[in-house]
């Protein structure tokens, strides 16, 4: 007998929205058990081939999906004046679901403090500290209020039967702040893609290595550091290009991939003009999957310099690629990051030290090689993360 399992997530499984949270959602869908029945309540980027307002059978990564979008988005990754965490929820409220044998699942506070759909239970997976959401370099919009915000989390957390944070800090803060809860809070580890993001044969490296050479027109013998993520002040691509010039007078060789998308770019056009690096700094705007995981092949280091995570799935994408990375201690990346084997963690979250780490791996490829980086990540595919979610939901449901 399946059981039905309903997502909630403002996201278009099949669009273009860049995010962890939707890398997250979209494994979960693609990896779920044969006995869940799948549904999700989500937006169309398309309303030619998925029109709101209506549901519709379709296939998801071979999965049977039943999809329902409330209204159409067009540029997912663009700022609007009203958010769309906010838009989904209010328009969610009017539909008035009832999914009463079925477990929700969230992926966001908002949908289940707005609304009160009636479910057999609810799950609410969060995706990072929570501590971080209002903090003042976080780019979410509930920084100007944070005391409505606490409010609608606890709201959430109530009406949650079963907390998932991917951030042990995150286990430990709902642990304290909600101890009626404490025994259904918990850690959720992320996981990677892993029918994209794999280590390929070593003679495709150079022919990878070409195309962003022959693109940008650079020197036969050029070499890449790559930075994948959104730009905003989460992952503080200023301090990735602050790292970079610092790096550039020790390996005048190397350049700057940037993947990815976000309100930053102005600045950090016209930081690359005042650090004098624009020869060396290449947008190459956002990429689907396939391509970034290309990207992370013919590169030599990946460099992230959030200022905080949960658990970083651009990390753990790029190491199986066999790409090592320098990071700064953010999130759950200590546990990630073998110093000698994988990569290296900045001693401080400032340009020369996360400089120096950057450095020391790419001067190293013989001590960071790509099969070791690859194997150290091996744990954290999705069969290996998975069954011990689905098997919570499974208990849940059985109390």
């Amino acid at each position: 007998m399946s059981t039905p399992l309903v997502t909630i997530h403002p996201f278009d499984p099949w669009g273009s929205k860049i995010g962890g949270i939707e890398t997250v959602v979209r494994s979960m869908l693609q990896h779920a058990p044969d006995d869940f029945d799948l549904s999700l309540v989500g937006v169309t980027e398309n309303p030619a081939a998925r029109p709101p307002g209506q549901w519709q059978l379709l296939d998801f990564r071979g999965r049977p999906l039943h999809f329902y979008p409330l209204f159409a988005v067009e540029q997912p990754n663009r700022r609007t004046w009203i958010p769309l965490f906010l838009r989904f929820p209010l328009r969610l409220r009017l539909k008035r679901f009832r999914f009463d044998q079925a477990a929700v699942v969230y992926h966001r506070i908002e949908p289940p403090a707005f609304t009160n759909i009636p479910s057999k239970i609810n799950a609410l997976c969060v995706h990072g500290d929570p501590r971080e959401m209002t903090g003042p370099r976080s780019e979410v919009r509930w920084r100007c209020a944070p005391r409505l915000y606490r409010r609608m989390e606890s709201r959430a957390v109530r009406k949650s039967h079963r907390l998932f944070v991917v951030s042990r800090e995150g286990v430990s803060y709902f642990q304290e702040h909600y101890p009626s809860k404490a025994h259904a809070v918990s850690f959720l580890p992320t996981y990677y893609r892993d029918d994209v993001f794999t280590l390929s044969d070593p003679s495709q490296t150079d022919p990878l290595r070409r195309r962003f050479i022959d693109r940008f027109q650079l020197a036969g013998d050029a070499r890449f550091v790559l930075f994948a993520g959104r730009w905003e002040e989460q992952k503080n691509p200023l301090l990735a290009l602050r790292t970079f010039a610092a790096l550039s007078a020790r390996h005048p060789g190397v350049h700057l991939l940037l993947a990815g998308g976000g309100s930053l770019q102005p600045q950090m056009e016209a930081m690359i003009q005042s650090l004098q690096i624009s020869g060396r700094v290449h947008f190459l705007g956002p990429l689907p999957p396939h391509d970034l995981a290309d990207a992370m092949r013919a590169s030599d280091a990946f460099l992230m310099s959030s200022r905080f995570e949960g658990m970083p799935i651009a990390a753990l994408e790029a190491l199986a690629c066999g790409l090592p990375t320098a990071s700064t201690d953010a999130g759950e990346i200590r546990p990630i990051l073998q110093e000698g084997i994988n990569g290296r963690i900045a001693s401080a979250p400032d340009p020369e030290s996360l400089a120096q780490a950057l450095s020391d791996v790419i001067a190293s490829p013989h001590r960071y090689r790509r099969e070791a980086c690859a194997r150290s990540v091996e744990a954290y595919r999705p069969a290996s993360i998975l069954p011990a979610f689905f098997d919570a939901l499974r208990k849940t449901i059985l109390l």
